[in-house]
């Protein structure tokens, strides 16, 4: 990931001003340096870290319209939601190898397509269609947030 100025360098203490200002949580550098890990892919210049990190970092991040509006506009999307929720609460080991497997095997299991559930989900936990790999970002925001988000989402739906 490059700077405006150069190449980023994974030194957050260099760029703790500008993520202050971005109102980026600096205080967990472990979770900082996790996250900016699955998105740097996706960033072109430092500047663009607080586009593709703020739902990371605040609960109160906004969902994207239209994202809502194209993934939960079908109406199978709260209910696959809800049975995610569900099979991803009965997980004690919360890691992509975990993660993965637990969703491909409900998506079966309900005759659906992996995207049926991978859709609902990103959008739920980041209010966007677009990001780093769910997995990775499932993973690194853990359970508890995850679960939260979901619920967040169904009820925000009516589903609950």
């Amino acid at each position: 990931m490059k700077s405006s100025r150069g190449c980023f360098c994974g030194r957050v203490a260099n760029r703790r001003p500008f993520l202050e200002k971005a109102k980026i949580d600096i205080s967990n550098e472990k979770y900082l340096r996790a996250v900016l890990a699955i998105v740097k892919e996706k960033i072109k210049l430092f500047k663009d870290v607080p586009e593709w990190t703020s739902y990371f970092f605040s609960e109160n991040y906004e969902f994207d319209s239209e994202s809502v509006k194209k993934v939960f506009g079908k109406p199978e999307a709260a209910t696959h939601l809800k049975a995610l929720r569900e099979e991803f609460a009965k997980i004690d080991k919360w890691d992509l190898g975990t993660l993965e497997p637990t969703l491909k095997s409900l998506a079966q299991k309900l005759g659906c397509k992996t995207g049926d559930l991978v859709h609902p989900a990103r959008v739920a936990v980041s209010g966007r269609s677009v990001g780093p790999s769910l997995y990775h970002m499932l993973e690194v925001m853990g359970k508890e947030r995850v679960l939260k988000r979901f619920d967040r989402m169904m009820t925000q739906l009516g589903a609950k």
